[in-house]
């Protein structure tokens, strides 16, 4: 295995917390206007019904739900949190919190490391009223409203500047006041150019606004973060959700990880890794001379001088940046006499965030989700795997919400919704309902249909003792930290290893052959061995870096060369291909979780008939239970045989 050491990585910390958060429920509760959408930053207040919504889906806790637009400015994060919304004169979050509290249901207020705005105002001539918030109005004082104007106390008279919240005037490197702001703590590309955060700016725009892409690298950028989080606390959130979690380097399509931050940063890196030869070096610079521009940050600079130290450098400061923001949240809550949990927003499980796994409480991520009978099941168990006893959750990307909207004004997706959510638990995950999800494009929300997805959450909800257990794998399907780290990038997105990952997985899947999950990491960033199946056949998917010791795990193991379509199941089904059989162990009994992915256009499934299951021992007693109540089930000596299932059912067998 090559491994590039890192000379001052901290030394690995378990903040896990044995809790009974296993088995929690989310939902995404942004509540963006139905039909036309503010931004990220502005969310619309939040009635009641919102509560009991979130209450009949059996919600243990909301992601993306509260207070965050201090993206904005820390004046608009207060008033969202305690007083009337500029744009919208909604109910304030700490009320809606505390409503949501009674219900025992947990908010997370939202941290957007990586979002900083400008809006539109429109003033009277004095600029002592505000006329509108967000748009431009005809025959008035049209203005600019964001982090610019806030920390140089622009308009006092409406809003309240940076002199209320901080008793001092940032200065840089030389001791100079700052002037903007944004110029001085936005991502920058390597030619110097601020960065937008095109997600947030798309056409058409319902806000008249810019929206930058922030860098965590800036201290002054940390401190403010810091403050908001001090300020969601104080207003009661029960957690905080660092979203844009591996910022600047995870989306690094964008180019961002050059700003002199950065680069400052990265030449402390290579003097202490290589000596004062490197002192004065600006990496950006070095690659300008190289002409490098996006193509290259799209290959994450492969081949180009230094590169693998740059990359290794961007973990280390993904660690170091969200550590640093959540010790802060969890200190600063104990001395409040609270707890707050931590998440962040892992997308895809890119590589950028396996590292820091352990730096939170629950694994949430964004997946980009697949109609059956294409299976959205690989990254939930590799979550799972990654998380081990902490709670997964995934909400669908804001291409997927879009998506939805579209479909639900032609036909009824909640049977499509259902599978999604039954997908997610075989899987031991949670699949985040998007209530109010941000769309990427055209107008307004998602919503889907709360009353039609009740039963299936409320049926995982009163039956904990349906999931966790260990899977009854056949084999242990192999990721490699390394060696998805290393072949990473957005020409050839995600990269060899991944792809191999992937392919092996569906093939597993459809085949009904059991597997569990092994994470091998290169002992410097992840453990050697953070996650090892139990399984004595093993199939490495283009694993190009094993180190010695894993190298020595593996001679133990029957090594399965090529793709694993041979495989014979010790579970045997009549199951067609389009469908999910997980099978776990608790105890003396086996939970067979079956779902079926058989999905026709138009919003239904064809029903899975006839199903029968043979486990190869003598079947003492087994039980069906679907969302539709317990089923038929007849047991023929090692056979089940189960009339039907309309999408989700789980026997429960005792052998």
């Amino acid at each position: 295995m090559v491994v590039y050491r890192c000379m001052h990585l901290p030394p690995y910390k378990l903040y896990t917390r044995r809790t009974k958060l296993f088995f929690m429920q989310f939902s995404m509760c942004s509540l963006y206007p139905k039909d036309e959408r503010a931004m990220c930053a502005c969310f619309l207040g939040k009635d009641s019904s919102v509560v009991r919504d979130m209450k009949k889906l059996r919600s243990d806790a909301l992601m993306w739900a509260a207070m965050v637009s201090g993206s904005i400015s820390l004046h608009d994060l207060e008033q969202e949190a305690h007083g009337r919304r500029s744009w919208d004169g909604g109910r304030c979050d700490a009320d809606f919190i505390k409503e949501c509290e009674k219900e025992g249901i947990k908010v997370f207020g939202v941290v957007f490391t990586a979002q900083g705005y400008e809006v539109a105002i429109a003033l009277d001539e004095k600029e002592g009223k505000l006329l509108s918030f967000g748009r431009k109005k005809e025959g008035a004082k049209n203005a600019v409203w964001g982090l610019n104007e806030f920390y140089n106390n622009r308009f006092q008279k409406i809003f309240k500047g940076w002199k209320d919240y901080f008793s001092d005037v940032l200065k840089d490197e030389t001791g100079k006041p700052i002037k903007n702001f944004i110029e001085e703590t936005a991502c920058r590309n390597i030619k110097g150019e601020v960065i937008r955060a095109l997600w947030t700016c798309e056409l058409p725009k319902y806000f008249d606004m810019n929206s930058y892409y922030m860098c965590k690298n800036s201290p002054h950028w940390q401190r403010y973060i810091k403050k908001i989080i001090e300020m969601q606390i104080d207003a009661g959130v029960h957690g905080i959700l660092f979203d844009e979690t591996g910022a600047p380097f995870d989306w690094s399509m964008l180019g961002g990880g050059f700003c002199r931050h950065c680069m400052k940063k990265f030449e402390s890196y290579m003097v202490e890794k290589y000596g004062k030869k490197f002192e004065g070096f600006n990496y950006a610079g070095f690659l300008k001379k190289r002409k490098c521009g996006l193509g290259a940050t799209l290959k994450n600079l492969k081949g180009v001088p230094y590169w693998k130290d740059y990359r290794l450098w961007a973990l280390e400061s993904v660690r170091e940046n969200l550590e640093e923001l959540a010790e802060h949240a969890r200190k600063y809550a104990k001395g409040k006499g609270k707890e707050v949990l931590i998440t962040g927003n892992y997308a895809e499980l890119l590589p950028y965030y396996f590292h820091v796994i352990d730096l939170v409480d629950i694994v949430n991520f964004e997946i980009m989700l697949s109609d059956p009978p294409e299976k959205n099941t690989a990254l939930y168990r590799l979550a799972r795997a990654l998380a081990r006893d902490k709670p997964v959750t995934a909400v669908p990307t804001i291409f997927n919400a879009a998506d939805f909207r579209e479909r639900k004004r032609k036909t009824d997706i909640s049977n499509l919704e259902k599978y999604f959510i039954a997908e997610a638990a075989a899987s031991q995950a949670n699949y985040q309902i998007p209530y109010s999800c941000f769309t990427i494009a055209g107008k307004g929300a998602y919503y889907p249909d709360v009353d039609a997805l009740e039963p299936y959450r409320s049926f995982i909800a009163d039956n904990p003792e349906l999931y966790g257990g260990k899977p009854m794998a056949d084999v242990s399907l192999v990721c490699s930290f390394a060696s998805y780290f290393w072949t990473f990038d957005w020409v050839n997105f995600p990269g060899s290893h991944m792809k191999a990952f992937f392919e092996a997985e569906r093939i597993l899947n459809d085949r009904h052959v059991q597997y569990d999950i092994s994470i091998l990491g290169d002992g410097v960033y992840l453990d050697e061995f953070y996650d090892t199946g139990s399984a004595d056949i093993v199939i490495l998917p283009n694993v190009e870096f094993l180190s010695d010791a894993q190298r020595k795990w593996l001679e133990d193991k029957e090594i399965l060369i090529g793709k694993p379509d041979a495989l014979i199941p010790s579970i045997k089904s009549n199951l067609p291909g389009a469908s999910i059989l997980a099978a776990y162990k608790k105890g003396e009994r086996a939970m067979l979780h079956i779902v079926n992915a058989q999905y026709a256009e138009g919003g239904s499934f064809f029903p899975l008939r006839d199903v029968g299951i043979d486990l190869g021992k003598k079947i003492k007693s087994a039980e069906l239970y679907t969302p539709e109540g317990i089923k038929e089930i007849h047991v023929s000596g090692s056979l089940l045989k189960i009339p039907a299932i309309p999408i989700y059912g789980v026997a429960v067998v005792e052998v």
